[in-house]
């Protein structure tokens, strides 16, 4: 016999002998307290008691008990004011289960209860005919429990018998009260007979027994939902039972079959005795021992199945029989969906598991116990074993978010979906979660997936289009992505920008981009757009755009259409990078080459022009070595300071007067520089002036100021305006002073110097020059036009 047939065994005698002590016992107390002893043997704990409702309905009070210190039983008292556990059973007439008393947080848990070291309890509410409260039933347990639908049930048919053996011994007692107060006005009226007679005392039993058997035959036989039947053992002469006769039937059997009293089994009715239970029958009656049978009877009067609890009684039988068909039905049904939904349950890919929610005094969530987990629990979570523990015996450290949420459920009712991670676990969570079961019991089920690689994965892919945001930022990508069938188009911000609008300004479409385009490029570029779609070529190509300031950019654009299975174009992706500086340096470029040129062969004629003077004014090769050297050192000097310029640069006159007496070592300390620093000169005289004015500065090292201890020399410019020229002219003045020549001394002011200053500079660069030799050194005065432009743009 499986462990669950035998619970059902034990509490049906329990109540067999429940209903022996009934017909036994007229006294109220040793009923309950029996009651109490049977019940907490019946579930295990031991421990009982019964609360009756005290006149007035303010209080309770231990009526009954076992398994209490002395003091606890008639004289413990609750105020049914209280937000009790027991006072809440009765208004609801509902069982009240509390699994811990340490996680009570509904209900006031009493003292005395606290300190006799109860865990748990269920109150079922005891009702007498005509469903008046008279009290409660309560179970306790010294440990945390989770009380059963089976111990309910039975617990709830338990109360059910009390209440209506209670009334009966209510009324016996009002009985007993009249019947006295009877007896006492009789005997007042008979002259002080203070007694009842012993005819009349026995009278009064009699009653009272009959009474009794009328009250259970009423409650036990009428009043029960099942079929009860009492047979007596019909025996041979060998004193073998042969038969059973049948003695007593309730009315529930009468309604349905008729009565059967004084009929037989066998000899009477033999067609509605299966062999089972008549087996059952002997089987009890040789052992004693009571037996829970279920039987299938598919007789004419009986057809469907029964559940049938067989006891011996003196010699005979005692039946009571259940028609538990629809239960038996119901219960393959819950068979198949037990069946269905453990295969759902551990076959799903999701996470799964119900718990219960724990909150402290305050009401806060701070803890869960795991009720039920599928197997993809674990392997959800890594946790094993986690059925009856609290989640904070297994992750100590889980965040307080996670008990929030489903605190918010099991209190609300409203259920909730949403991400979370679990650091504790290193998981990220998808979850679906929802309250179950009554509100009070504060259940919640969770169905989750883990997320962790999607998350990663959506992480990978926020760093790589972040990374790529600032490749397009700092590339300073103008990007576009074209739906062609619907015209929809993405532009990256500096897209707008390269195009001349704000960010958002406009709608990017087709029609925003091209009327940027300028006129004289537009229809070019369309014709390259057309054919890169018609063609499946990647399109390229580079135009103009222009801004509405007027200004112009030049933009390079790439892209490639992409097309669908019949070959028609659904989408193009491209980028465009700004070339304007580009094309900038590229033209200058150009000029430079030019100018480049343009001044290599100008410089290539000076060379060969220096060359044929200095071989035509020189005594023999070593002084040709020597002055031709000097002359290229200076022509090298204006190359170096032209090469640092740019296109529109200019060599200013300082620089250059700067650089050349500068070349001139151990003279340059004994020269006075004074002129404006911004006269710009034309790249084209800057050759010819540099050489004149070296040619004065080798003679002045060489003959003049700056090959004696006392010379000295003065250059100072300045800029004219002649009458009726609208260029300014550039006045330059070389004065060399503390010059003393012996007498009869050669000026060596005839040479190729003096030519090019007289000669070359008014031929080449329209110049007006002198050169007179003073008694104390040379005086040279140099007047030529030059650009407009100073370096600061000012006028020259």
């Amino acid at each position: 016999m499986s462990p669950k047939r035998d619970e059902m065994m034990k509490r049906q005698q329990v109540l067999a002998d429940f209903g022996e002590l009934a017909i036994r016992s007229n006294d109220l107390d040793e009923i309950l307290t029996e009651a109490c002893r049977l019940v907490g043997g019946a579930l295990g704990s031991g421990r009982a008691k019964i609360l009756e409702i005290q006149k007035g309905r303010q209080e309770l009070l231990v009526r009954a008990g076992v398994g209490w210190q002395p003091g606890i039983v008639g004289h413990e008292r609750l105020s049914m004011d209280e937000a009790s556990s027991e006072a809440y059973s009765i208004r609801v007439a509902e069982p009240v289960i509390t699994q811990d008393v340490a996680e009570e947080t509904r209900f006031h848990v009493p003292a005395f209860m606290r300190e006799a070291g109860v865990m748990s309890l269920v109150n079922v509410p005891i009702f007498v005919p005509g469903q008046r409260p008279y009290g409660v039933l309560q179970v306790d347990d010294t440990k945390p429990r989770a009380f059963g639908n089976d111990e309910i049930q039975f617990l709830r048919t338990y109360a059910t018998i009390l209440g209506p053996v209670i009334d009966r011994l209510h009324l016996v007692e009002e009985r007993r009260a009249e019947r006295e107060q009877m007896f006492l006005s009789l005997s007042q009226a008979e002259g002080g007979l203070s007694a009842p007679s012993g005819d009349l005392r026995r009278h009064r039993d009699v009653e009272m027994e009959l009474l009794k058997i009328i009250s259970l035959l009423r409650t036990t036989f009428d009043n029960s939902v099942q079929v009860i039947q009492r047979f007596k053992a019909v025996r041979n002469e060998a004193d073998e039972v042969v038969d059973f006769e049948w003695v007593l039937t309730n009315k529930r059997w009468n309604e349905r079959w008729g009565t059967m009293t004084g009929k037989r089994l066998l000899t009477e009715n033999p067609g509605v005795v299966s062999t089972g239970i008549w087996d059952k029958f002997l089987q009890v009656i040789a052992t004693g021992e009571p037996v829970l049978h279920e039987q299938f009877y598919a007789h004419e009067q009986f057809d469907g199945w029964f559940l049938q609890g067989i006891a011996k009684a003196d010699d005979g039988i005692l039946l009571s029989t259940l028609e538990i068909t629809e239960h038996k039905r119901i219960q393959e049904a819950l068979r198949e969906s037990e069946a269905h939904y453990e295969m759902l349950f551990n076959s799903i890919d999701q996470g799964f598991c119900v718990i219960e929610m724990i909150f402290d005094e305050r009401g806060k969530p701070f803890d869960y116990r795991f009720l039920e987990a599928n197997a993809s629990f674990e392997r959800q979570t890594g946790l094993k074993d986690v059925i009856g523990k609290r989640v904070s015996e297994l992750q100590p450290d889980l965040e307080q978010h996670w008990f929030d949420i489903y605190g918010q459920i099991a209190l609300s009712g409203e259920p909730q979906r949403f991400e979370e991670r679990a650091d504790t676990m290193g998981h990220w969570y998808s979850v679906y979660a929802f309250r179950v079961g009554e509100p009070h019991k504060r259940r919640v089920a969770v169905l989750f997936d883990d997320i962790r690689e999607r998350k990663q994965a959506e992480d990978a892919l926020r760093e790589s289009e972040e990374r790529l945001r600032s490749a397009v930022a700092v590339g300073r990508l103008g990007l576009w992505d074209w739906e062609i069938p619907t015209g929809k188009v993405h532009w990256s911000d500096e897209h707008f920008r390269m195009q001349g609008y704000t960010v958002g300004e406009v709608t990017p479409s087709y029609e925003a981009w091209i009327v940027r385009v300028h006129p004289d490029d537009r229809e070019r570029v369309e014709a390259s757009l057309r054919n890169a779609m018609e063609t499946k070529e990647e399109y390229v190509d580079e135009f103009r755009s222009l801004h509405p300031d007027g200004s112009v950019r030049w933009l390079n654009g790439r892209g490639r259409f992409f097309y669908d299975a019949k070959g028609r174009p659904r989408r193009m992706i491209g980028a465009m990078i700004d070339t304007t500086d580009r094309r900038m340096w590229e033209d200058r470029q150009e000029v430079l080459v030019k100018e480049l040129q343009h001044r290599t062969r100008n410089l290539m004629g000076v060379v060969r022009s220096i060359a044929d003077m200095t071989a035509y004014k020189s005594q023999d090769l070593s002084d040709f070595s020597t002055r031709f050297r000097d002359r290229l050192n200076a022509l090298a000097r204006v190359q170096g300071l032209l090469s640092r310029l740019g296109a529109f640069d200019r060599v200013t006159f300082n620089e250059l007067i700067s650089t050349e007496i500068n070349a001139m070592d151990g003279g340059s300390g004994r020269v006075s520089l004074k002129g404006p620093s911004n006269v710009r000169l034309r790249s084209s005289m800057v050759q010819t002036l540099s050489l004149a004015l070296h040619e004065l500065a080798i003679n002045a090292v060489k003959y003049g100021a700056l090959s004696q201890e006392t010379g000295r020399l003065t250059v100072s410019w300045s800029l004219e305006h002649p009458a009726g020229d609208d260029r300014p002219w550039l006045v330059i003045d070389w004065r060399e002073s503390g010059v003393i020549l012996p007498e009869g001394a050669y000026h060596h002011g005839e040479g190729q110097g003096r030519d090019l200053i007289e000669n070359a500079l008014p031929y080449q660069l329209q110049a007006r020059t002198s050169y007179v030799f003073l008694p104390d050194g040379v005086h040279c005065r140099i007047s030529l036009p030059i650009s407009k432009a100073k370096r600061d743009g000012g006028p020259a």
